[in-house]
Protein backbone atom coordinates (compact mmCIF):
# COMPACT_ATOMS: atom_id res chain seq x y z
CA UNK A 1 0.00 0.00 0.00
CA UNK A 2 0.77 3.59 -0.67
CA UNK A 3 1.18 6.09 1.78
CA UNK A 4 -0.61 8.72 0.78
CA UNK A 5 -0.51 12.33 2.51
CA UNK A 6 -3.35 14.90 0.88
CA UNK A 7 -1.07 17.99 2.15
CA UNK A 8 1.52 17.09 -0.39
CA UNK A 9 -0.93 18.15 -3.25
CA UNK A 10 -1.34 21.89 -1.55
CA UNK A 11 2.42 23.90 -1.51
CA UNK A 12 0.89 26.83 0.52
CA UNK A 13 -0.05 24.42 3.01
CA UNK A 14 2.51 23.70 5.86
CA UNK A 15 2.96 20.99 7.60
CA UNK A 16 2.30 21.90 11.48
CA UNK A 17 5.82 20.26 13.66
CA UNK A 18 5.03 20.04 17.67
CA UNK A 19 8.21 22.59 19.10
CA UNK A 20 11.02 20.35 20.27
CA UNK A 21 10.87 21.93 23.73
CA UNK A 22 7.61 20.33 24.65
CA UNK A 23 7.93 16.47 24.31
CA UNK A 24 5.63 14.81 23.08
CA UNK A 25 2.90 13.53 25.45
CA UNK A 26 2.81 9.51 24.62
CA UNK A 27 1.28 7.06 27.09
CA UNK A 28 3.32 3.81 26.71
CA UNK A 29 2.99 0.91 29.77
CA UNK A 30 6.82 0.28 29.79
CA UNK A 31 8.17 1.49 33.02
CA UNK A 32 11.22 2.28 31.94
CA UNK A 33 10.39 4.71 29.08
CA UNK A 34 7.95 6.89 31.74
CA UNK A 35 11.24 6.87 33.82
CA UNK A 36 12.44 8.14 30.77
CA UNK A 37 10.09 10.63 30.07
CA UNK A 38 10.07 12.52 33.29
CA UNK A 39 14.04 12.62 33.25
CA UNK A 40 13.61 14.31 29.64
CA UNK A 41 10.57 16.39 31.07
CA UNK A 42 12.48 17.66 34.41
CA UNK A 43 15.46 17.96 32.31
CA UNK A 44 13.77 20.09 29.73
CA UNK A 45 12.03 22.51 32.37
CA UNK A 46 15.18 22.50 34.89
CA UNK A 47 18.26 21.87 32.53
CA UNK A 48 20.55 23.93 34.70
CA UNK A 49 19.66 21.93 37.30
CA UNK A 50 19.58 18.68 35.96
CA UNK A 51 23.09 19.44 34.46
CA UNK A 52 24.26 20.18 37.97
CA UNK A 53 22.93 16.93 39.29
CA UNK A 54 23.81 14.87 36.46
CA UNK A 55 27.96 16.25 36.74
CA UNK A 56 27.94 16.49 40.40
CA UNK A 57 26.78 13.03 41.28
CA UNK A 58 29.60 13.17 44.71
CA UNK A 59 27.22 15.44 46.14
CA UNK A 60 24.28 13.59 46.85
CA UNK A 61 25.35 9.94 45.95
CA UNK A 62 27.51 9.64 49.77
CA UNK A 63 24.20 10.57 51.25
CA UNK A 64 21.78 8.38 49.58
CA UNK A 65 24.50 5.36 50.07
CA UNK A 66 24.92 6.25 53.86
CA UNK A 67 20.99 6.78 54.01
CA UNK A 68 20.71 3.56 52.18
CA UNK A 69 22.72 1.32 54.98
CA UNK A 70 20.98 3.38 57.41
CA UNK A 71 17.97 1.94 55.59
CA UNK A 72 18.93 -1.77 55.28
CA UNK A 73 19.76 -1.80 59.34
CA UNK A 74 16.80 -0.61 60.46
CA UNK A 75 14.80 -3.02 58.46
CA UNK A 76 17.12 -6.25 59.83
CA UNK A 77 16.95 -4.66 63.22
CA UNK A 78 13.38 -5.36 62.86
CA UNK A 79 13.85 -8.83 64.43
CA UNK A 80 15.88 -8.48 67.38
CA UNK A 81 13.47 -5.71 68.18
CA UNK A 82 10.43 -8.32 68.32
CA UNK A 83 11.91 -10.79 70.16
CA UNK A 84 12.90 -8.14 72.94
CA UNK A 85 9.31 -7.02 72.95
CA UNK A 86 8.37 -10.53 72.88
CA UNK A 87 10.50 -11.49 75.51
CA UNK A 88 10.49 -8.43 77.97
CA UNK A 89 9.04 -10.47 80.93
CA UNK A 90 11.51 -13.35 80.77
CA UNK A 91 14.20 -10.52 80.80
CA UNK A 92 12.94 -8.87 84.08
CA UNK A 93 12.09 -12.17 85.31
CA UNK A 94 16.03 -13.17 84.75
CA UNK A 95 17.51 -10.22 85.74
CA UNK A 96 15.43 -10.12 89.13
CA UNK A 97 16.52 -13.95 89.91
CA UNK A 98 20.29 -12.93 89.26
CA UNK A 99 19.87 -10.52 91.80
CA UNK A 100 18.45 -12.66 93.84
CA UNK A 101 21.28 -14.96 93.37
CA UNK A 102 23.65 -11.90 94.20
CA UNK A 103 22.04 -11.84 97.42
CA UNK A 104 22.34 -15.32 98.39
CA UNK A 105 25.95 -15.48 97.54
CA UNK A 106 26.61 -12.31 99.58
CA UNK A 107 24.66 -13.64 102.83
CA UNK A 108 26.71 -17.02 102.26
CA UNK A 109 29.88 -15.51 101.93
CA UNK A 110 29.50 -13.30 105.25
CA UNK A 111 28.23 -16.17 106.67
CA UNK A 112 31.32 -18.45 105.51
CA UNK A 113 33.27 -15.63 107.13
CA UNK A 114 31.17 -15.98 110.43
CA UNK A 115 31.65 -19.48 109.82
CA UNK A 116 35.70 -19.07 109.99
CA UNK A 117 34.91 -16.91 113.40
CA UNK A 118 33.46 -19.79 114.58
CA UNK A 119 35.80 -22.57 113.62
CA UNK A 120 37.85 -22.15 116.85
CA UNK A 121 34.75 -23.22 118.94
CA UNK A 122 34.70 -26.78 117.21
CA UNK A 123 37.99 -26.85 116.79
CA UNK A 124 39.14 -26.52 119.84
CA UNK A 125 39.09 -30.24 121.65
CA UNK A 126 39.49 -29.13 125.54
CA UNK A 127 35.55 -28.89 126.95
CA UNK A 128 36.68 -27.07 130.07
CA UNK A 129 33.44 -25.71 130.69
CA UNK A 130 31.91 -28.93 130.59
CA UNK A 131 34.21 -30.74 132.11
CA UNK A 132 33.47 -27.78 135.07
CA UNK A 133 29.96 -28.54 135.48
CA UNK A 134 30.34 -32.23 135.37
CA UNK A 135 32.32 -31.85 138.53
CA UNK A 136 29.77 -29.71 140.15
CA UNK A 137 26.93 -31.83 139.73
CA UNK A 138 28.69 -35.47 139.52
CA UNK A 139 31.35 -35.02 143.00
CA UNK A 140 29.86 -36.58 146.03
CA UNK A 141 29.29 -34.58 149.57
CA UNK A 142 32.16 -36.83 151.10
CA UNK A 143 34.09 -36.10 148.50
CA UNK A 144 36.62 -32.67 148.11
CA UNK A 145 38.40 -31.50 144.86
CA UNK A 146 41.83 -29.76 145.90
CA UNK A 147 43.34 -29.06 142.37
CA UNK A 148 42.48 -30.14 138.48
CA UNK A 149 44.38 -28.71 135.43
CA UNK A 150 42.52 -29.88 131.90
CA UNK A 151 44.84 -29.35 128.49
CA UNK A 152 43.26 -30.18 124.74
CA UNK A 153 44.89 -34.02 125.22
CA UNK A 154 42.64 -34.81 128.87
CA UNK A 155 42.82 -34.35 132.52
CA UNK A 156 44.40 -34.38 135.84
CA UNK A 157 42.75 -33.97 139.05
CA UNK A 158 43.69 -34.51 143.40
CA UNK A 159 41.14 -34.94 145.49
CA UNK A 160 40.27 -35.76 148.59
CA UNK A 161 37.21 -38.51 149.90
CA UNK A 162 36.27 -39.67 153.29
CA UNK A 163 36.36 -43.48 152.41
CA UNK A 164 37.09 -45.54 149.61
CA UNK A 165 33.18 -45.58 148.21
CA UNK A 166 33.49 -41.90 147.61
CA UNK A 167 36.37 -42.86 145.50
CA UNK A 168 33.83 -45.50 143.60
CA UNK A 169 31.64 -43.10 143.44
CA UNK A 170 33.41 -40.41 142.16
CA UNK A 171 35.08 -42.64 139.45
CA UNK A 172 31.89 -43.80 138.55
CA UNK A 173 30.40 -40.71 137.54
CA UNK A 174 33.32 -39.93 135.81
CA UNK A 175 33.22 -43.18 133.32
CA UNK A 176 29.95 -41.87 132.65
CA UNK A 177 30.87 -38.69 131.16
CA UNK A 178 30.24 -38.90 127.52
CA UNK A 179 33.33 -36.81 126.05
CA UNK A 180 35.68 -38.88 128.47
CA UNK A 181 37.62 -41.56 127.31
CA UNK A 182 36.90 -44.69 129.93
CA UNK A 183 39.10 -47.07 129.06
CA UNK A 184 42.02 -43.67 129.86
CA UNK A 185 41.11 -42.87 133.59
CA UNK A 186 43.86 -43.61 135.62
CA UNK A 187 44.12 -43.44 139.24
CA UNK A 188 48.17 -42.59 139.61
CA UNK A 189 47.93 -42.21 143.31
CA UNK A 190 45.82 -43.47 146.34
CA UNK A 191 46.62 -42.80 149.80
CA UNK A 192 45.19 -42.44 153.08
CA UNK A 193 45.67 -40.42 156.07
CA UNK A 194 44.38 -41.16 159.69
CA UNK A 195 42.74 -38.65 161.69
CA UNK A 196 44.32 -37.40 164.36
CA UNK A 197 41.70 -34.90 166.01
CA UNK A 198 43.10 -32.05 167.97
CA UNK A 199 41.25 -29.25 169.74
CA UNK A 200 41.17 -26.50 167.76
CA UNK A 201 41.26 -28.29 164.61
CA UNK A 202 38.73 -26.92 162.19
CA UNK A 203 39.88 -27.88 159.07
CA UNK A 204 37.06 -29.09 156.54
CA UNK A 205 39.13 -32.23 155.29
CA UNK A 206 36.86 -35.09 156.18
CA UNK A 207 38.18 -37.45 159.23
CA UNK A 208 39.81 -40.46 158.08
CA UNK A 209 40.41 -39.32 154.70
CA UNK A 210 41.58 -40.60 151.11
CA UNK A 211 43.96 -38.75 149.04
CA UNK A 212 43.50 -39.70 145.49
CA UNK A 213 44.95 -38.37 141.94
CA UNK A 214 43.26 -39.16 138.64
CA UNK A 215 43.77 -38.88 135.31
CA UNK A 216 41.77 -39.07 131.70
CA UNK A 217 41.78 -38.02 128.13
CA UNK A 218 39.29 -36.38 126.00
CA UNK A 219 36.83 -37.65 122.91
CA UNK A 220 35.88 -35.96 120.02
CA UNK A 221 33.23 -34.15 120.60
CA UNK A 222 30.66 -33.00 117.50
CA UNK A 223 28.65 -29.80 117.22
CA UNK A 224 25.44 -31.33 118.18
CA UNK A 225 26.87 -32.67 121.59
CA UNK A 226 28.61 -29.45 122.29
CA UNK A 227 24.73 -28.04 122.19
CA UNK A 228 23.56 -30.27 124.28
CA UNK A 229 26.28 -30.06 126.83
CA UNK A 230 25.81 -26.34 126.43
CA UNK A 231 22.51 -26.33 126.87
CA UNK A 232 22.52 -28.33 130.23
CA UNK A 233 24.93 -26.24 131.99
CA UNK A 234 22.70 -23.15 130.59
CA UNK A 235 25.42 -21.61 128.86
CA UNK A 236 23.52 -19.73 127.00
CA UNK A 237 26.06 -17.37 125.22
CA UNK A 238 27.73 -20.16 123.88
CA UNK A 239 24.97 -22.01 122.76
CA UNK A 240 23.84 -19.30 120.81
CA UNK A 241 27.28 -19.22 119.30
CA UNK A 242 27.22 -22.75 118.70
CA UNK A 243 23.47 -23.05 117.27
CA UNK A 244 24.18 -19.98 114.83
CA UNK A 245 27.72 -22.13 113.65
CA UNK A 246 25.01 -25.05 112.79
CA UNK A 247 22.68 -23.26 110.80
CA UNK A 248 25.36 -21.64 108.54
CA UNK A 249 26.92 -25.46 108.21
CA UNK A 250 23.41 -26.69 107.40
CA UNK A 251 22.91 -23.77 104.66
CA UNK A 252 26.38 -24.68 103.43
CA UNK A 253 25.79 -27.60 103.33
CA UNK A 254 22.24 -27.01 101.22
CA UNK A 255 24.19 -25.36 98.36
CA UNK A 256 27.08 -27.92 98.07
CA UNK A 257 23.93 -30.60 97.09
Amino acid sequence: MIKYNFIDKYRDVQRWKPPQSEPIDVQTNNSSTSISFLLNKFSSKFPELSKLIFLNKILYLPSLTILSFILLLEIFSIPPRLNILFLSSKHYRYVDTANQMSDINRTLEEGYNTLIDYSQLIAANSPSSHFAYYLQTSTPNTLQLSSYTVDNKGFKLNAIAADLDSVNQFISQLIMIKFIDSNSIRLLRLTSQPSNPTEGNYSEEPTGSVNIELSGTWLPINLEDRIIYNKSSKNLGMLSKLSLQKTLLDLFDMTQQ
